[in-house]
C-alpha cells in the first residue's frame, strides 16, 4: 500500500466510524449480514471498490469542470454577438442540409395509383358469428 492510499484509507474508515444511529431496514440487514457470513473477502472488497467508485468520481468531476470551463470560454463570455464582430461583408453560415425529395413515382404507380410493392399485399378483417378474435379468418388477398 502506497502512502498515499495509506491516507485515503485511513479518511474513508474515520468518516465511516463516524457515524451513528443509522436507521437499518431489518430485512436488508439480515441479508447483508447472511452474505457477508459465506465471504471472508466481502468487508474488504467492499471499502476497495467504494474507494475505487470515489476516485472515479471525482476524476470525472474534475473532467466536467475542465469541459465546462472550455464550453464557458468558447461562449464569448455571453456577448451578444458571442465575442464576434463580423463585418457587412461577411459570409453567411451555410443553411442546414435539405431533406431528400421523395423518389419519382414509377409507372405502375402512376398507371394504377397505389403504394409500392410492399404494401400490395393487406389482411381484410372479417368477424365471426359470434364478433370474437377466436373465429377470425385471415385470407392473402393480392391487389393490382
Amino acid at each position: 500500500m502506497t502512502p498515499q492510499e495509506q491516507l485515503l484509507l485511513d479518511d474513508f474508515l474515520q468518516r465511516l466510524a463516524a457515524v451513528n444511529g443509522v436507521a437499518k431496514d431489518a430485512q436488508a440487514d439480515a441479508l447483508i449480514h447472511q452474505r457477508l457470513a459465506g465471504q471472508p473477502d466481502a468487508l474488504y472488497l467492499l471499502v476497495q471498490r467504494s474507494l475505487l467508485q470515489q476516485h472515479a468520481l471525482d476524476a470525472a468531476k474534475a473532467q466536467i469542470a475542465q469541459l465546462q470551463a472550455q464550453v464557458a470560454g468558447q461562449a464569448g463570455g455571453g456577448s451578444f454577438l458571442g465575442g464576434q464582430q463580423p463585418g457587412w461583408g461577411a459570409v453567411p453560415p451555410p443553411y442546414p442540409p435539405q431533406q431528400q425529395a421523395a423518389p419519382a413515382p414509377t409507372w405502375r404507380e402512376r398507371l394504377f395509383g397505389g403504394a409500392p410493392a410492399a404494401r400490395r399485399f393487406e389482411l381484410p378483417r372479417q368477424r365471426s358469428h359470434h364478433g370474437s378474435r377466436r373465429g377470425r379468418r385471415h385470407v392473402l388477398v393480392r391487389r393490382y
